[in-house]
């Protein structure tokens, strides 16, 4: 036996679909150009049948929405939502499977844009339905995000298993790499960036064949990490996303909630789709200005990433990538870590890696003490890189963190507050212009890609870094079997546009969770059906015929009555 929902689930549904207005411009979407018959597709029962499809199984299989919206639903709404209608003759229709299926077709008709799958499409025709169908889906996303209370994003990927069959291995080079695509074990040359970065690339000649013998053309090899810590390659698609991060511990408000994404095919270039979500998310009304990403993006090169960011007046906090760790000089100073030191700073300091997640207290603790002793060192940043400007720095000495016999007094001060003393100083008549200048400024060139607001590796920084979890936690969430369970199986299509559709379903879903499970948060609940408490629901009678017909026209009543 299924229980019905509960109405207002009903209602939040039908609500989302409302406000958006998805269902009008996807029967649009789907409407061929061409004289003729128009289509019938009922693309408002097939969205709020996959909403809730996936609230109620985890799950949108065409199955399952099929019996959502013919068994979960009470017979009204079924007719309100053209579920069920009647023919010339008066006899009832109940929507099938092949109705729904044939919505799923349209939508890989009309929209799939992905090279596999539409390989004869012009660029401009794939971008045109590649933006139309991310238009569609962020109109739906967009209805489940309140204002928020802070300016700060996460963003990161997370591998989505392709429900077609993967060609028979991967290729042999995806393992020697980590979780982000990036060598195991980087030699630091010249070229490392860019051969971190060429896992799969769209010029890559082996993708294109290992699609050909797989049932889902789109799909590509990728590299994941399993929850047990180790890695694996997967066969499928990359899902990128934007999540609200809060700009402090214990923000007040505050909720995790998907802002944008973009499925792509595993293993591609992430820079682009990453820059559309940011560009996306402020097109949407919202207001980014602090980005928390892992290495694999602090990792891409300057021009490509960072100088991004600063053009869209976005500060980035970042991780190092070990290749980014040692000492470089730099007109006298020592660089590292995206943070120039004084040139007496102990050679011994300029590669400190941070410790694994699972590394032990005592591994975390003398990776603590080592960077705050490098960080005594450190020079002062007195102005941050600029759009067309370095950034200017101040000799460690004269804000007091070492003494140094260069700068006068400052011995003195040290050893009276026990801070490090410059022994042997460079010679006043050669010493670098930081020793010499109240400040130096430095170039564009002084590896920007890691340049952000504190000290890598500080107390600071890790207090600021540590709300990138959001999203590997909002990813966690979402993948959950008790949840909305998105993993092989979650739906039994191939294409990088049903893909993308199927996925976007499921953060409205996972949005509409988090809103439901933070309504005391938010002061808009009192006046908002989406953030409302469910109404009171005593239980469900499965009717006879005669008993369903004296209760329908028992509700035609009233309404008979008001239009009289």
């Amino acid at each position: 036996m299924i229980t019905p929902f509960n109405p207002s689930v009903i209602a939040r549904a039908i609500e989302v679909v409302r406000r958006s207005n998805a269902d009008t411009v996807l029967l649009a979407l789907l409407t061929p150009p061409s004289r003729g018959r128009r289509p019938s597709y009922n693309t408002t029962a097939f969205l709020v049948g996959s909403i809730l499809a996936v609230q109620w199984k985890g799950s949108l299989v065409i199955r399952d929405i099929h019996r959502v919206l013919t068994e979960r639903l009470p017979v009204d709404m079924q007719r309100e939502l053209g579920v069920r209608t009647l023919d010339v003759h008066g006899h009832e229709r109940l929507t099938t499977e092949k109705d729904l299926y044939a919505i799923t077709e349209a939508v890989g008709k009309y929209l799939e844009y992905g090279a596999g799958s539409a390989p004869d499409l012009e660029d401009d025709d794939r971008e045109q339905r590649r933006a139309a169908l991310l238009d569609l889906l962020h109109s739906l996303l967009a209805v489940t995000l309140p204002a928020s209370p802070s300016t700060s994003r996460a963003i990161d990927g997370t591998g989505i298993w392709s429900y077609g069959k993967a060609p028979r291995s991967a290729p042999k080079d995806l393992l020697q790499r980590d979780a982000n695509g990036e060598p195991l074990h980087p030699d630091g040359g010249e070229d490392a960036p860019q051969v971190a970065e060429a896992v799969i690339d769209e010029g890559d000649s082996a993708a294109p064949a290992a699609a050909k013998r797989s049932s889902d053309p789109d799909a590509r090899y990728g590299v994941k990490t399993r929850k047990d810590g180790k890695r694996e390659t997967y066969w499928g698609y990359e899902l990128h996303a934007l999540v609200r991060a809060p700009d402090n511990p214990g923000q007040d408000g505050f909720i995790p909630l998907f802002e944008t994404f973009e499925v792509t095919p595993a293993g591609m270039d992430i820079v682009n789709p990453s820059l559309g979500l940011l560009d996306r998310a402020r097109a949407m009304g919202n207001t980014v200005t602090d980005l928390l990403a892992d290495r694999h993006y602090s990792y891409k090169a300057e021009d490509r990433w960072y100088f991004q960011l600063l053009e869209r007046d976005i500060r980035q906090h970042v991780d190092m990538h070990p290749n980014d760790q040692g000492f470089r000089d730099y007109n006298g100073m020592k660089l590292a870590a995206g943070w120039m030191h004084c040139p007496c700073t102990p050679d011994r300091l300029g590669r400190i890696d941070g410790p694994s997640p699972n590394a032990d207290a005592g591994i975390k603790k003398e990776f603590a003490e080592l960077i705050d002793e490098r960080q005594q060192y450190s020079m002062r940043r007195v102005a941050r890189l600029g759009q067309s400007s370095g950034a200017r720095w101040e000799c460690p000495a004269l804000d007091g963190r070492v003494g140094c016999p260069l700068r006068e007094g400052t011995v003195e001060v040290a050893q009276l507050h026990d801070l490090p003393v410059i022994v042997e100083p460079p010679d006043r008549s050669g010493a670098p212009a930081c020793c010499t200048q109240r400040t130096v400024t430095t170039g564009r060139d002084a590896q920007p890609q890691v340049e952000q607001e504190h000290y890598w590796g500080s107390r600071k920084w890790k207090k600021r870094y540590n709300a990138r979890t959001y999203v590997e936690g909002a990813f966690g969430n979402m993948k959950n079997p008790t949840t909305e369970n998105v993993e092989r199986g979650f739906f039994q299509i191939t294409g990088l546009a049903k893909v993308n559709f199927m996925v976007g379903i499921a953060l409205v879903a996972h949005n509409l969770r988090m809103l439901r499970g933070n309504t005391d948060l938010l002061a808009a609940g009192d006046g908002d059906l989406l953030l409302q408490e469910d109404a009171d629901c005593h239980g469900f009678m499965f009717l006879s015929a005669e008993e369903e017909a004296m209760i329908l026209e028992m509700r035609a009543r009233p309404a008979a009555t008001a239009a009289a």
